[in-house]
């Protein structure tokens, strides 16, 4: 009884696993997908700011602006910066190729290199205050992921290192200090208040993302549920009839030469089981021989096409090829450890019909029925129909 009921719940189906082995190679191939654009707009945004810096350069150094020599200006405002941005990305393109890292050190590291070149802009240019808003930038670029806590830890580096940059950092002289000037000041406040409304902003975006992905999932677990209580027998865990139908109805797509053997097989004396022992035993007797057929057919297909009847499917193979298979059944059916071993041993009879493309499914389940009931007159037989008939295709 207990075999019986392991081997059961191997050849069980679990449609919630199968889903959700599903949904996260589907999810994991999106962010893998992500990742690879995050990687590409941080590439980006150190090219353009780099291309701005060189753009802007003549409009500075004949402005009020320029208080330095143009060696010493493009030296410190556009060769150094450009240096260290191109370190980062260096960083962030090994990160993108080193192969002992997972995805979730690939996705922080570069989400953090994105605040470092962020940091590393701000810096130099903080004479204007309106340029920190560059690290709204690395905050948004995590949403996609939908981790509360890489958007998090991602906003506490951007906003620590616009405080740093601002309060202790003195790249430019030129630039007024925070203090001392109401509209620095003033921006100051408001570009960190906007960082928080960012921040806010992103985990409401992620919270109904979540409940979105959620119910969108479980409305798929519902459907696949429903598929397979039609595709799957309840009590012995296999193939039911109409499973068998549809593999039937798809005949002559499947390969192997176009021949396939139907098997039917019947548990013989089951009514008189029922009767005898009553039907908890012998719904073991059914489940104890759907197991036994699922471990022998590793080569077919096992189906309960109802009540005590249950049908074999055999691509490519000989009848008596598809007959050995049954005979191995037969003797698995005699050493079947049962609730009533003692004072029972279970038998089954066997009806084999042979089919060749284009099938006639009609003729072939008559052929394999007919089979059955001549296995069935002497019990623990195997019978194959050899006559040839010619019926309507189905």
């Amino acid at each position: 009884m207990n075999e019986t009921r392991a081997v059961r719940a191997k050849i069980s189906y679990d449609p919630e696993t199968s889903l959700n082995a599903e949904l996260k190679r589907a999810h994991d191939k999106i962010v893998t997908k992500w990742l690879q654009l995050h990687y590409r707009m941080m590439t980006f945004s150190v090219l353009f700011i780099t291309l701005i810096e060189c753009l802007m350069m003549p409009l500075i150094t004949q402005s009020d602006l320029m208080n330095s020599t143009i060696s010493n200006y493009m030296l410190k405002f556009l060769i150094a910066p450009a240096l260290c941005n191109l370190a980062c990305l260096a960083a962030a393109t090994y990160v993108m190729k080193a192969a002992g890292l997972r995805q979730r050190q690939r996705i922080y590291a570069i989400s953090l290199l994105y605040v470092a070149t962020a940091f590393i802009v701000y810096t130099v240019h903080s004479i204007f205050i309106s340029v920190g808003f560059i690290f709204i930038l690395p905050v948004i670029h995590t949403i996609f992921y939908t981790d509360v806590s890489l958007t998090v830890t991602t906003f506490i580096t951007s906003v620590a290192s616009f405080l740093y940059s601002e309060l202790f950092l003195r790249w430019d002289p030129d630039a007024p200090l925070t203090l001392q000037s109401d509209y620095r000041f003033t921006s100051f406040i408001l570009i960190n208040l906007i960082l928080i409304a960012v921040l806010f902003i992103s985990l409401l975006f992620m919270k109904y993302e979540e409940e979105k992905n959620a119910s969108s999932a479980q409305i798929l677990k519902e459907r696949l549920s429903l598929e397979v209580q039609l595709q799957f027998d309840s009590l012995t865990g296999i193939y039911n009839r109409t499973k068998l139908q549809t593999e039937l109805s798809s005949l002559d797509s499947k390969p192997a030469g176009g021949r396939v053997i139907l098997v039917m097989a019947d548990i013989d004396r089951f009514k008189e089981i029922n009767d005898r022992w009553g039907h908890p035993f012998g719904d073991e007797c059914l489940i104890a021989f759907a197991s036994i057929l699922s471990r022998c057919c590793a080569n077919a297909t096992a189906f309960r096409f109802g009540g005590d009847e249950f049908c074999l499917l055999f691509y490519g193979m000989t009848l008596e090829q598809a007959g050995s298979v049954c005979e191995e059944i037969q003797a698995s059916l005699a050493s079947a450890v049962l609730s009533r071993s003692e004072d029972f041993s279970m038998t089954a009879s066997f009806g084999l019909a042979e089919s060749r493309s284009p099938h006639d499914v009609i003729g072939l389940f008559r052929n394999a029925d007919q089979a059955l009931y001549s296995a069935k007159l002497t019990r623990n037989s195997i019978v194959a129909f050899h006559a040839p008939y010619d019926a309507p295709s189905f």
